[in-house]
């Protein structure tokens, strides 16, 4: 599964930045919610926030998340995180998952009951 078309259908685009800070609010979901996505992405249609997001048209975004180290460093040392403490390594994208983005059918093949909120 590739999160960068489950983002896409949610939040409706999929900037660099935008599919960070979708990971930052899966993260902050905790681990059952996120191991669940990643074994299947579909399992998220289950979560209330989820149903109330796409009720409302809210993104599901957390940018947050992604500087709790920044600032945990920071808080405990008093300087800033050296920039290359840690590298980010990007899966290449599983070929099951390479076609056009703005394919609904294609969406909704692969995930049906997100598909089902959000494309209604």
């Amino acid at each position: 599964m590739d999160l960068e078309q489950f983002w896409n259908l949610i939040n409706g685009g999929c900037s660099d930045d935008g599919f960070d800070y979708f990971r930052g609010w899966l993260i902050a979901q905790g681990r059952k919610a996120f191991e669940q996505v990643i074994a299947d992405a579909d399992q998220l249609a289950d979560l209330p926030v989820v149903r109330a997001a796409a009720a409302e048209g809210i993104d599901l975004e957390n940018e947050q998340t992604l500087n709790i180290a920044f600032n945990a460093y920071k808080a405990a040392t008093g300087e800033e995180l050296p920039g290359d403490a840690f590298t980010i390594n990007y899966p290449a994208l599983d070929p099951a998952w390479s076609f056009d983005f703005e394919d609904d059918s294609k969406i909704a093949a692969r995930l049906p009951r997100i598909a089902a909120l959000y494309l209604g």
